[in-house]
């Protein structure tokens, strides 16, 4: 099967990521994140889920890079504060 990432299929892994939690998802949470695709780099909802990803998984400085450059909203800020 070949999937195509899209602003669904990639909060989603993310969130898949997040909730499995191991240094192996958290690598291919990396991966995905380092390969995303130009479309999606200014795309809220796919950096407010890449944030959530790094936030809960305590990689708090690469949080803080996506904080900086990501137009935020009120999803944004949550994310920060619940993850420090």
């Amino acid at each position: 099967m070949n999937l195509k990432a899209d602003e669904y299929l990639l909060p989603t892994m993310f969130k898949i990521c997040t909730q499995i939690g191991d240094s192996e998802s958290m690598e291919f949470g990396k991966s995905i994140f380092k390969t995303l695709p130009v479309l999606y780099k200014n795309n809220t909802v796919v950096l407010n889920s890449a944030l959530n990803m790094f936030m809960q998984n305590g990689e708090i400085s690469t949080g803080e890079h996506i904080f900086d450059k990501i137009q935020k909203d009120r999803i944004t800020y949550n994310i920060m504060m619940s993850g420090l």
